[in-house]
């Protein structure tokens, strides 16, 4: 069971990169359905609940997503977005919490499906980039990162993971985060 779990955590981190928004969000749910049928992650699931940090990150979540409301101009569909949005990242805040509290490999997992999928995100990135420049010469990412802002923000928490990978983990997947990092720093520059 702990496996498919650190399977599906690093899914749906590697998702982010890669996937639509609506594909992850149903990850996401995929992911609550999961912990939520399996009898022995109950406890584990309970502490999370209770724990402050959790019930504060919940909480600034939803003002965040309450705040859409008194936006002026805003669309039904963006109200929805918003809202499977957040409700994700609680879920997968919540998922990450309770597989860390399971193995130790949660995090090589983690680090390993953000940096090969940051990689790749960034490599399509670039060569989309080169073949057919933005207007405003900045680098534009997929999909949900089809902004410079979007793009550079997630390549800068990439960074941060192909350095843990590199650090921790040992043979083939050392290289791939240092050559992650390299590729993921070019295409920050490029975001300008």
């Amino acid at each position: 069971m702990n496996e498919r779990l650190n399977w599906l955590l690093a899914v749906i981190l590697g998702g982010v990169f890669l996937l639509p928004m609506a594909f992850d969000a149903l990850l996401g749910i995929a992911l609550l359905v999961l912990l939520i049928r399996c009898s022995e992650l109950h406890a584990p699931v309970r502490r999370v609940l209770r724990d402050p940090l959790y019930l504060c990150a919940s909480v600034l979540l939803l003002y965040l997503s309450a705040s859409v409301f008194w936006s002026a101009n805003i669309s039904p569909r963006s109200v929805v977005q918003l809202w499977l949005r957040m409700l994700f990242v609680m879920v997968f805040v919540l998922g990450l919490a309770v597989a860390h509290q399971q193995t130790s490999l949660t995090l090589l997992r983690a680090c390993r499906a953000v940096a090969i999928s940051a990689l790749l995100c960034a490599v399509m990135s670039i060569v989309l980039f080169c073949i057919y420049p933005p207007v405003d010469g900045r680098l534009e990412g997929l999909f949900r990162l089809e902004n410079p802002g979007r793009i550079g923000r997630m390549l800068a928490v990439a960074l941060l993971f192909a350095i843990v990978l590199f650090q921790l983990d040992s043979g083939r997947w050392r290289f791939w985060g240092a050559l992650s990092f390299v590729v993921c720093s070019v295409a920050l520059i490029f975001t300008g």
